[in-house]
């Protein structure tokens, strides 16, 4: 039976799920009224916990096995690959991202100049360094040490902006080759895993 990888992976999940629906009871329940054999309940339930957890495992052993096949598969067609450069993009742009915030003020300031305006940032650091000297500044705790000055111009912000949505825009073809291939490829199933799949009615 041949699927595609999307199936395959839907199948993967739905007999581990299967699997662990299955509850394998190591307990029997014999009402003090019964005439039954003890003996006889004891077996009974030796069988019935023994089926359960071979049925358990059975699926579990199907699921694992479709994915080994669909790693296979995945491998062949250049899918981990796919995700190394998914995975990478991500990291580059959360680089990018978490170097931004911040970087569009001076001083750190509600009122900061953008620092294409360097008359305006001499003014600024001039009126900075006025200010610690001042005596009468100082006397009132007024005046900073230190002058805050955000070094991106906004052409380097506009840069990285523009070097993120290329970043994204790749990010977005690779999702689709991913895609393509999830749905493309297809894997054959053993016939052995095809009849527990059945006999689960997890396909027709």
């Amino acid at each position: 039976m041949q699927v595609t990888l999307k199936k395959a992976a839907e199948l993967s999940r739905a007999a581990l799920a299967a699997a662990k629906a299955v509850e394998p009871k190591a307990n029997a329940s014999l009402s003090v009224f019964s005439l039954a054999d003890v003996s006889e309940v004891v077996e009974t339930g030796r069988k019935d916990f023994t089926a359960s957890l071979d049925r358990s495992i059975a699926l579990v052993n199907v699921s694992y096995e479709i994915r080994d096949l669909i790693g296979t598969a995945n491998s062949a067609a250049g899918v981990d690959k796919l995700l190394t450069k998914v995975a990478a993009i991500d990291e580059v742009v959360a680089r990018i991202t978490a170097a931004l915030p911040g970087a569009d003020k001076l001083f750190g300031g509600e009122s900061g100049s953008d620092s294409d305006d360097m008359e305006a940032l001499k003014r600024r650091v001039e009126q900075a360094r006025k200010d610690i000297t001042d005596a009468e500044t100082r006397r009132y705790g007024g005046g900073r040490e230190d002058v805050k000055i955000a070094v991106l111009g906004s052409e380097q912000k506009k840069s990285l902006t523009d070097l993120v949505g290329s970043y994204k825009r790749k990010r977005a073809a690779l999702k689709d080759e991913l895609t393509a291939i999830n749905f493309g490829t297809k894997i054959t199933l053993p016939e052995r895993l095809v009849e527990t799949l059945r006999d689960e009615k997890l396909i027709d």
